[in-house]
């Protein structure tokens, strides 16, 4: 499976089908992108999680058949949900690679076979703040002279987690990312308007962590 076209809600499909860096090279890039987004939201119990159950929500809601293939996984998805948040089993690197690329998997070959069925800007506010965080700790590292995948405690999740408590954090995570995406789902007209909104929601919340 590869990525041979992609779906605009204004442009409308754009196919590419000979198109090496499309089919290829790109369609790797997006699966390392989504994949290393996700790796950087584990970093408090529960968040990774919940940010993975939420988009395989979402995608059940555009693709329910995907139900009858995730249905297991899913259910020691939630019963592992429930375990890391009582602290008595971790998620680990192999534990995120495996989820999100299951979630790259099912978007590329949803790509592939139903090409009409999401739309890019779709798939782009779903991961909106995963991606805009990682981006930023990317660019940050590079600036300190850091190593870019050293972990540190500059994440989203970690400044909400010095303001509010780990159940306040969770709520105020996964609202930025479901909020936008249904309210899309119901009315795609809000599209650069819901955009927006979430990327100076997310600047509102980080911004205290340079103003100090």
């Amino acid at each position: 499976m590869k990525i041979y076209s992609l779906n605009f809600s204004l442009f409308g499909i754009i196919y590419f089908p000979n198109n090496v860096f499309i089919n290829y090279l790109f369609t790797c890039l997006c699966i390392l992108l989504l994949i290393n987004a996700i790796n950087f939201t584990d970093g408090i119990n529960g968040l990774t999680s919940l940010i993975s159950l939420s988009i395989f929500a979402y995608l059940l809601v555009k693709s329910y058949y995907l139900f009858d293939y995730l249905f297991i996984f899913l259910l020691f998805l939630f019963i592992f949900t429930i375990l890391n948040l009582s602290k008595n089993i971790f998620l680990g690197d192999s534990g995120n690679y495996i989820i999100s690329s299951i979630i790259s998997v099912i978007l590329v070959k949803e790509n592939y076979y139903s090409p009409q069925k999401y739309f890019t800007e779709e798939i782009f506010l779903l991961l909106l703040i995963p991606g805009l965080d990682m981006f930023r700790l990317f660019f940050v590292r590079l600036l300190n002279k850091k190593n870019p995948m050293l972990g540190d405690k500059n994440h989203l999740h970690h400044i909400l987690l010095k303001k509010y408590e780990l159940k306040n954090t969770l709520v105020i995570y996964l609202m930025l990312i479901n909020f936008p995406i249904y309210t899309y789902y119901f009315f795609q007209n809000y599209l650069i308007l819901l955009t927006c909104l979430v990327i100076i929601t997310y600047v509102f919340l980080i911004k205290n962590k340079y103003t100090k």
